[in-house]
């Protein structure tokens, strides 16, 4: 008699784990994202793990094709390009199966050689309706020069399902016998060489273009848009390239111009843009107010202005922003800018960066802004007094906030003061006071926290971080407080002077009966001017 004898129970266990494997395979739109996500080299690797994920990879519809990250390099990596798009078009037979991506960052060699084998792949990808085609030129000794007898713009004409062109390190030389391409919605050019006039006939090939980014490019001195359908403009320029630009584009919705540090542009006309709603300027020049308010008063539904880095170039009353739709402004390191007006009855939020600036008046949404503010203050030197008068009649115009934040960061540290009844009035809204310095050490600030209590008397947490130290305090409502502190220093003997400075600060925060009387405030002083609840200000000062 002939005994059979079960397999080991581990090896039932790996029966059951491969027919598991096997009877849920992973879908194949899954397994192309994964191989997507990883780099090329890996990608290929993972594809021969299985039959499965070979056929995924093949089957993919989305090419990036980039020499940096391949080993194969001139012919080679073009003939590696040519093997896999045949080996796609082999394993989809269906002419129906559309190409959803080709992007191509390669080396066209010395005087093109290589450019007639990019128009084949451009031609193999429009043939099956492809939707996004990004190509880009890595040579150091061919400038990629395109012109528009090429048979490239043909095949753009031709595919109708072309919705994205990108060109990257080109210089386009372009006539008034540019063929039309319908299809194009978003245009994309970096670093490429083209005139005004071809640029012009570019915009009028594309009927249809809704976005166009224009980053790096040169050969122009002014940027001309006129684009009808067009709804959000991207130009980032620098050096002496484009430093005026005009706009006509009726339907332009967010227009964002920014230039290099060292080359200041300026926004000439904004014709036609009556429905801009989000505009950007980065390091621009306003040579006079009314210039900047012409631009403004051009644009009668903007609801988000940024300007950063702008120079204003002030009137004897100062820079006006007015508008009545305005409901976001942003002015970062504006620092010629030392006067100003706000009137923006609507307006929701306000982020300020720069020096302490005179606001003479201030129109927004009372009770509804959130308020985020950074200045910059030069070095003290005896001035603490006045410093802490600015600081109070800054923050004066901000009471009716819902929420407030504020940084600050000064050169040098206030001293004690010598004299507390030369301190401004309380500003009774704040609740949540944070200050941080990565400067100084915690012992330089041990005579400050009294005087800024008194200043601010209702704040309810009181956090500092400091370069050796980090202390919270809490108070409760009869003003009795809790804290605790972290040393931030790796040596050990510090830990008594930093010890000594907390105590210093606990002692300075003790209240007499004369100020617990002076912070018993009314309901009324809590809740504001106008009746609306401040209890979740937040306010940090920041010390460099």
């Amino acid at each position: 008699m002939i005994h059979h004898r079960s397999p080991p129970r581990r090896w039932r266990r790996r029966r059951r784990r491969r027919r598991t494997i096997t009877d849920h395979p992973l879908p194949e739109p899954l397994i192309q994202t994964i191989l997507k996500l990883l780099p090329p080299k890996d990608a290929i690797r993972a594809s021969l793990t299985s039959k499965l994920w070979r056929s995924a990879w093949i089957a993919s519809p989305l090419f990036e094709f980039d020499e940096q990250t391949l080993p194969f390099k001139q012919a080679d990596f073009y003939d590696y390009v040519d093997r896999t798009l045949a080996l796609w078009l082999n394993h989809c037979d269906d002419h129906t199966l559309k190409m959803e991506k080709l992007s191509l960052c390669s080396d066209l060699g010395k005087d093109g050689i290589f450019f007639p084998r990019l128009i084949e792949f451009v031609s193999i990808a429009t043939n099956r309706n492809v939707k996004i085609i990004q190509l880009q030129n890595r040579s150091k000794v061919y400038s990629g020069m395109i012109s528009s007898n090429d048979s490239l713009w043909s095949l753009f004409s031709a595919c109708k399902s072309l919705d994205v062109l990108s060109m990257n390190c080109f210089e386009l030389s372009l006539g008034n016998s540019l063929p039309v391409i319908s299809s194009v919605k978003k245009l994309h050019l970096s670093c490429v060489g083209i005139d005004e006039s071809s640029l012009k006939n570019l915009l009028s090939s594309l009927p249809l273009l809704e976005e166009l980014e224009v980053v790096f490019c040169f050969r122009f001195t002014e940027l001309l848009i006129s684009c009808p359908k067009l709804k959000i403009l991207v130009a980032n320029m620098f050096g002496n390239t484009a430093k005026y630009i005009s706009i006509d584009a009726m339907n332009l919705q967010s227009f964002t111009y920014i230039r290099s540090l060292n080359s200041r542009g300026s926004v000439r006309v904004l014709k036609n843009c009556k429905f801009l709603k989000s505009m950007i300027i980065e390091n621009t020049t306003f040579h006079t107010a009314d210039e900047f308010e012409e631009c403004l008063s051009q644009i009668p539904f903007l609801e988000y202005l940024n300007l950063e880095c702008c120079h204003m170039v002030e009137e004897k009353e100062g820079v006006q922003i007015s508008h009545s739709n305005l409901k976001s402004l942003v002015v970062r390191r504006c620092f010629s800018l030392h006067k100003a007006e706000f009137n923006t009855p609507n307006l929701r939020f306000f982020e300020y960066s720069g020096a302490v600036i005179t606001l003479f008046k201030f129109g927004y949404c009372s009770g509804k802004l959130n308020a985020k503010i950074e200045l910059y203050t030069g070095y003290l030197d005896g001035t603490e007094w006045f410093w802490f008068v600015k600081l109070r009649n800054f923050v004066e115009i901000l009471t009716d906030c819902e929420v407030l934040s504020m940084a600050l960061h000064i050169e040098g540290f206030p001293e004690e003061l010598r004299n507390n009844d030369m301190l401004p009035d309380p500003f009774f809204e704040l609740r949540h006071l944070n200050i941080s310095s990565s400067r100084y050490l915690i012992s330089q600030y041990a005579n400050f926290f009294d005087p800024l209590v008194k200043i601010f008397p209702c704040v309810e947490t009181l956090k500092m971080k400091t370069r050796d130290c980090a202390i919270s305090i809490e108070f409760d409502e009869d003003r009795d407080f809790t804290y605790n502190w972290k040393s931030l220093t790796s040596a050990s003997n510090n830990d008594d002077h930093i010890k000594e400075s907390v105590e210093a600060i606990v002692n300075s925060l003790s209240y007499s009966e004369e100020q617990n009387s002076a912070n018993e405030y009314s309901e009324m002083d809590v809740r504001g001017r106008n009746g609306v609840n401040i209890s979740n200000l937040h306010f940090g000062l920041e010390f460099k």
